[in-house]
């Protein structure tokens, strides 16, 4: 009978997948083009077939991409216009494979899936040569753990990584409908100087409230903020983009303070010339923002909130002192592409586009697409179907591969005294003139010069760093023992420098190793030149002074203050510093006033301290100050206190007295507890046990939201809840005193018979393509669950899994993820599970 009905299934889904071939996407008179290896052999075994459309002349470059999913292998791929793969490697589940700006390439790794399929993940980050043979790593520091979704190495040796920040909240008290024991997932943007040391710190905790967020924050699981790219600005502070709340932000280095927030529930801007359909989100849930050559800025608009939905690839002209944001140009797909996450959008050197589209690639729809300047379609490159992330490729990009090789190269020969040189030969410019005053010997010396649009290979410089553009010069020397030069750069072969008064020029002697000075530099503005005097040849880079780290008062959050914790276990003291930071000084004491320190410890350079048990005090006093070298010290933050106790339970509530209506409404549980171990709930009657209420949790509220009082349960009053440790049963807590539960009784209306708790359920589309709507309509409130099935019966994914008031409910079911066939919904009440079916094509 099973196959009888999964072949009907299949002839249907053949059916309606036919239909959907005739919409496909119309390559006519196009190249189409199945990829290779370079030198002609096979890929390997489970490479992916991508297609390859080829149009219009594309950019002299190679993409840059992975694939995602569980069709295929995953990889990560370097291919040609000719759609020829001159590298790949065979890797886990990896993200934003990409070139750094020293011409390494990187790309971040999961390790620990939190919840990957909503951007969650604990990963790690590594760095490759040319080959893609891992070379270097990087982590967060404190206590935290790198996300998957940004890297960024700067030219000057610092790191800029992004981080969960996790934190477990009794949301009932913060807004109706509140989970007791939710975990709330929050951001932080780190920077890692060149030895791995903290020197900036962002929480999305100080900074952004919960209620800016667009993601329902009555579920269990809150990611409030999902920072998914970070950018170091040209004026040396930091933009994010934050998928949650709708919006860029920039942030000041120095200071941590929000200068601008563009977009979302907190947005600054007035927007001009864009689609007023889609007011007040103009853009939604997007990715990728990132500040052009020109100026202006571009992100990728997943479009989750437009009607109808579409992705679209966006460029702004921001005016950040009148705040105006003008839409400068998108590009929207024909036809248009839905993708509901991931993405990217990255501006080449001759004007055009690479568009990734992210989590579009099921049914083989493009994955990603080339533009010339004019908006032409180069190339187009679709992934073939999967299943966890319908073969999508995170971000895709398009570089110059090999890497690090100069943009222009000029040699000048028989080189004499008192002579200007230009190495600049048509257009092969170098961007320098050189004017040698003296040279030894006199005559029969090379000079050869090389432009690279790459940051320093190994940069070291005094601190504190100066912020370096990713440009550099070498200039060599052959046959020539001694030199005193005039070097003049023309900066306009240099877009970053915007203002020439601003930078400097930083020398070192020896390509690729050792450590800058800055060089005593003029700048004639007039013919927009930086002019230096050397006496040596070597390496050149731009530069200009970073801020000074403020002397910032920390902030310190765990543990709460007051808190009790549990004495067998390490606790980590942590706190924040707003802005720029150098060190961190520690003081903890047995009495407020710190006359009775116990441990003292300066220099620390990241922004947490693990205490070891044994404690042999009752309570412990702890404060912070920062350091800056040069500057002195912060004022001393707060005092904080916590005390170590042997661990053991107490009943919060129900503790007597109360009366809990069996109304089929949840009732919260409240204990103390200061392990957070897996507990037992049973409820007991009439001082006898009664039934289990749920054989194991484990809450960090120590919360438990009891979803209904079962029907058997009779009225009385004379209830007790008892929590006791699943590790150590003889370790529990009950409540002190009865409390009642009582029948509630329906409405005349829902005590006829037939009454259906769930009425009008239905999805739509059915057929589904991309995604479906789970349409139905509640006649009591209560707590609900939503699942997706396949046809043997096997779940999919829970869609909802939370109380929802009456009324009629609209739940997004995201299809991307799915392959054709016959699916089942089911939605479970407190009574009754109701089906329906959907079709995905």
């Amino acid at each position: 009978m099973k196959k009888i009905i999964s072949l009907l299934t299949f002839i249907i889904v053949i059916s309606l997948f036919s239909i959907h071939s005739v919409q496909s996407f119309d390559y006519f008179d196009k190249k189409i083009l199945k990829p290779t290896l370079l030198n002609g052999d096979t890929l390997p075994p489970g490479f992916p077939e991508l297609t390859v459309v080829k149009s219009a002349e594309p950019y002299n470059g190679h993409f840059f991409f992975g694939n995602n999913g569980m069709a295929t292998s995953n990889f990560l791929i370097i291919m040609n216009n000719d759609a020829k793969v001159v590298k790949y490697k065979r890797v886990p589940l990896s993200f934003d494979f990409k070139v750094q700006p020293n011409g390494l390439m990187s790309y971040q790794q999961p390790y620990s899936f939190g919840n990957l399929a909503d951007g969650f993940a604990e990963s790690n980050i590594y760095i490759t040569d040319s080959d893609l043979n891992v070379i270097d790593s990087f982590q967060c520091k404190s206590g935290y753990i790198a996300d998957f979704h940004d890297f960024k190495l700067l030219p000057n040796g610092h790191s800029l990584l992004i981080s969960y920040d996790v934190k477990h909240m009794d949301l009932s008290e913060v807004v109706t409908d509140g989970h007791p024991d939710a975990t709330v997932i929050g951001a932080v943007v780190q920077e890692l100087d060149r030895s791995r040391n903290v020197v900036f710190q962002w929480r999305s905790w100080d900074h952004i409230p919960l209620e800016d967020s667009y993601y329902p924050i009555n579920t269990r699981r809150v990611d409030y903020v999902h920072i998914n790219s970070v950018e170091l600005d040209d004026d040396g502070h930091i933009l994010i983009s934050s998928r949650h709340i709708n919006e860029i932000t920039k942030i000041n280095r120095q200071t941590g303070e929000i200068i601008w927030r563009l977009g979302g529930k907190g947005n600054d801007f007035t927007f001009i010339g864009e689609n007023e359909a889609n007011a007040p989100d103009y853009f939604s849930e997007q990715h990728d923002a990132r500040r052009l050559d020109n100026g202006n800025i571009t992100l990728f608009d997943n479009g989750n909130r437009h009607q109808p939905e579409h992705a679209r690839a966006v460029e702004y002209e921001l005016d950040e002192i009148n705040k105006t944001a003008k839409l400068i140009w998108d590009y929207r797909h024909t036809p248009d592409i839905l993708s509901r996450n991931q993405g990217n959008s990255q501006r080449l050197p001759n004007g055009g586009n690479v568009i990734g589209w992210g989590g579009s690639g099921i049914l083989n729809l493009p994955s990603i697409t080339e533009l010339t300047p004019d908006n032409e379609l180069a190339i187009e490159v679709s992934l073939p179907k999967g299943v966890t992330f319908g073969q999508s490729t995170y971000r895709a990009y398009k570089f110059p591969y090999p890497t690090q090789l100069p943009e222009a190269q000029v040699t000048k020969e028989n080189i004499t005294s008192n002579t200007e040189y230009d190495f600049s030969d048509g257009n092969n410019k170098t961007s320098l003139k050189i004017f040698v005053e003296s040279i030894t010997p006199s005559n029969g010396g090379s000079i050869i010069v090389k432009r690279y649009n790459y940051a320093p290979m190994n940069p070291d410089f005094d601190k504190p760093s100066p912020i370096i553009l990713p440009y550099r010069i070498t200039v060599k020397g052959e046959n020539i023992t001694s030199v005193n030069l005039k070097l003049t750069f023309d900066i306009s072969l240099f877009p970053r420098i915007r203002d020439g008064n601003q930078f400097k020029v930083f020398f070192r002697p020896n390509e690729g190793m050792g450590k800058f000075t800055q060089i005593p530099t003029s700048f004639d503005n007039i013919n927009k030149t930086l002019i230096i005097n050397v006496n040596e040849f070597g390496e050149f880079v731009f530069g200009r002074d970073d801020f000074r780290p403020l002397l910032a008062v920390p902030k310190l959050f765990y543990p709460l203050n007051g808190q009790e914790i549990n004495n067998a276990v390490p606790i980590d003291l942590r706190w924040a510093v707003d802005g720029l930071m150098e060190f961190h000084h520690i003081q903890i004491a047995k009495d407020p006033e710190f006359n009775q320190i116990i441990f003292e410890k300066s220099n620390l350079t990241e922004l947490i301290y693990k205490m070891i048990p044994p404690f042999t005090e009752k309570t412990y006093y702890w404060r912070v100050r920062t350091i800056v070298t040069g500057e002195g010290n912060s004022d001393w933050s707060e005092v904080f206190s916590f005390s170590p106790i042997t661990p053991y339970l107490a009943m919060k509530s129900p503790n007597g007295g109360e009366v809990l209506n069996k109304d089929n409404l949840p009732k919260i549980i409240r204990w103390f507890d200061v392990t957070y171990a897996p507990v037992k709930i049973d409820l007991f009657r009439n001082g006898s046990y009664f039934i289990t209420i749920i054989d194991s949790v484990k809450s960090f509220t120590n919360n438990f939201l009891w979803p209904a009082i079962p029907e058997q349960v009779p009225e009385d009053s004379s209830y007790q809840v008892k929590v006791t440790y699943l590790n150590n049963p003889g370790v529990s807590t009950i409540s002190k005193g009865f409390f009642a539960i009582k029948n509630k009784p329906l409405s005349v209306e829902n005590d006829k018979a037939g009454f259906a708790i769930v009425t009008d359920l239905r999805t739509f589309p059915n057929p589904s393509e991309k995604d479906a709507t789970i349409s139905f309509n509640l006649n009591m409130p209560g707590m609900i669950k939503i699942k997706l099935y396949d046809l043997l019966g096997n779940p999919v994914n829970t869609l909802f899994d939370g109380y929802l008031n009456d009324g009629f409910h609209n739940i997004n079911l995201e299809t991307n993820h799915l392959l054709p066939g016959l699916y089942q919904l089911k939605i479970q009440t407190s009574k009754e599970i109701y089906t329906t079916k959907l079709i995905k094509i």
